[in-house]
């Protein structure tokens, strides 16, 4: 079976919307990816607030789904208005009404691909089932996306291989 980038896309924008119905206190979860250009941005969104979250983090340049990416690593923030870790982001996120969140990793085969997280708007809104689901739901969208990047990496480099054998001749 061939799966194509469109449909890991739309399988990671299915699995956003089973997190935010699973998790009880997310009012929106996403998944944030790089474009074909190396650029973040967000790829599954369930509400409006977790693209204007998203975006004030790729902006700052820092945040919790930043962090969960770059180290590969969990990130729970219970509440926005007393973490010191991401100050700019944390402050402009209370004020779009987003008290907590949970980020992690979308890793496949040591490789991090971006960060699936989810938001609230009251304080300390996610427990450590909600972060584990969340995890499992990553895993399942990083082994979706790992496996088509991989596939498309290899049909580039067999596509490559073909073009100078053939100039060669």
């Amino acid at each position: 079976m061939l799966l194509s980038e469109e449909d890991a896309t739309s399988a990671v924008e299915h699995l956003a919307r089973a997190v935010r119905m699973v998790i009880p206190a997310a009012v929106g979860v996403g998944v944030s990816l790089l474009d074909e250009q190396g650029k973040r941005l967000t790829r599954a969104a369930t509400d409006e607030v977790v693209g204007t979250a998203d975006d004030l983090q790729y902006d700052l340049g820092e945040g919790p789904c930043l962090t969960a990416w770059s180290t590969q690593t969990v990130q729970r923030l219970d509440d926005t208005r007393g973490d010191p870790r991401w100050p700019d982001w944390a402050w402009a996120a209370a004020e779009l009404g987003v008290r907590s969140a949970v980020s992690v990793p979308l890793a496949y085969h040591g490789s991090s691909l971006g960060a699936m997280k989810v938001y609230a708007t009251v304080p300390a809104a996610f427990t450590d089932q909600d972060a584990d689901v969340l995890g499992l739901m990553a895993e399942a969208a990083a082994t979706l996306l790992g496996a088509v990047s991989r596939r498309i990496s290899r049909a580039g480099s067999a596509s490559r291989s073909d073009r100078r054998w053939r100039a060669a001749r």
